[in-house]
């Protein structure tokens, strides 16, 4: 297990009162939870770069941070 960075609990993300993800984090990595819809389709992309984490249906981007 790695060397935890912070408290033990998630940290939400909140945009327009709404939670788009959740977070926690250590020393060495960042897990990141997103709650999806019931019905997200077989082709759903989450795509992870350093600076612009994106996800959605490919080729039509719901969140963009």
């Amino acid at each position: 297990m790695a060397e935890k960075l912070a408290s033990d609990k998630r940290h939400s993300f909140v945009n327009g009162g709404q939670k788009v993800f959740e977070w926690d984090q250590t020393l060495e990595e960042v897990d990141m939870y997103i709650d999806l819809p019931p019905n997200v389709p077989k082709n759903f992309l989450l795509q992870d770069p350093v600076r612009t984490p994106r996800s959605g249906d490919q080729g039509q981007s719901f969140l963009s941070q």
